[in-house]
C-alpha cells in the first residue's frame, strides 16, 4: 500500500515542481525535501540496495548543487 502511494506521489511531485518552476522560477524547499523522502520510502519498499539508493541520492545532491 505505500509502496502504491508512493509510485503514484511521485510523479505528481515532479509535475507538480515542473509547474511551479515554468510559472515562477522557484520550487519550493518543501516540495524537493518532500521528494526525496518519498523516494527513500518508495527504494526501501521496493528493496533496493543500500548502494543503488546512496548513488541515486548523490546523484540528486550534485543536480541540486549545480
Amino acid at each position: 500500500m505505500l509502496a502504491t502511494v508512493a509510485v503514484l506521489l511521485f510523479p505528481l511531485g515532479l509535475v507538480y515542481a515542473a509547474i511551479r518552476d515554468v510559472a515562477s522560477y522557484e520550487i519550493p524547499n518543501w516540495l524537493s525535501v518532500a521528494l526525496v523522502a518519498d523516494f527513500v520510502i518508495l527504494a526501501l519498499a521496493l528493496s533496493f540496495d543500500w548502494r543503488v539508493i546512496g548513488l541515486h541520492l548523490g546523484a540528486g545532491l550534485v543536480v541540486l548543487v549545480v
